[in-house]
């Protein structure tokens, strides 16, 4: 990876650990790819830089979109600490864990309720989740496009399939899962630009706000993202 992005270096020790029993000790780069074999985490570590703390060894992350600095969960899962961050990035609102992000598709930005969104559902507890890996298996560079509009995708998804439901007893929320057939939609959707804000068919880099025409093709987004000094080791 690039030293630097946007003036952040990899190499600063001015990032101090998280733990109050750290009592603010430095931190160091730590390189997690060596032990990375799959391209799709690699674009998802790609989006920060990691460190390690000097005392205690918790790894953190620098965000290379907003220079913000964040912990990894407890359980030390990094690509969902990624996702958790890169998801006020790239446009998506609610939960991700478990390699899942979820969403209320009817609970709109502006306060609106879409009440034709799942009409078999409770409109005020119900939450669509995808696996966002599985997604990033067609699309592992959407981690840096933002303007998707992920609650119109999934209430798309939601009002043409029958999704897998999950209650939760002590809450009473009704989880539905995209997968299989309806995942396949979910992904067309997002190929055609159905995911795009304000109606507009394009995506924009989460950096500098330019606006591809469409889906932009891997090799497309990451020779832009070579401006950024962004990219992904071999």
């Amino acid at each position: 990876m690039s030293s630097t992005v946007d003036g952040v270096s990899e190499n600063s020790n001015e990032t101090p650990c998280f733990r109050k029993e750290c009592c603010r000790s430095k931190t160091k780069p730590f390189n997690i790819n060596h032990q990375i074999h799959d391209d799709i985490i690699k674009f998802v570590y790609s989006a920060a830089y990691t460190r390690t703390c000097l005392n205690c060894s918790v790894i953190s992350f620098v965000c290379k979109v907003c220079d913000e600095h964040y912990p990894s969960n407890n359980a030390n899962t990094y690509t969902g600490s990624v996702m958790r961050h890169m998801m006020i990035h790239f446009g998506i609102l609610n939960n991700v864990q478990h390699n899942y992000f979820y969403i209320n598709p009817v609970n709109q930005p502006d306060g609106d309720i879409d009440c034709d969104a799942i009409p078999t559902t409770p409109l005020e507890t119900n939450i669509v989740g995808a696996n966002y890996i599985e997604i990033l298996k067609y699309f592992p560079h959407i981690i840096f496009l933002s303007k998707t509009n992920y609650r119109k995708l999934f209430a798309e998804v939601a009002k043409k399939y029958d999704l897998r439901k999950y209650l939760n007893a002590h809450g009473g929320v009704s989880y539905q899962y995209i997968e299989g057939e309806s995942r396949d939609y979910l992904i067309q959707l997002i190929q055609n630009g159905h995911g795009a804000v304000y109606g507009v068919d394009s995506y924009e880099c989460v950096f500098c706000g330019l606006e591809f025409d469409c889906m932009p093709s891997i090799d497309v987004c990451m020779w832009h993202m070579k401006l950024h000094n962004i990219t992904i080791d071999d």
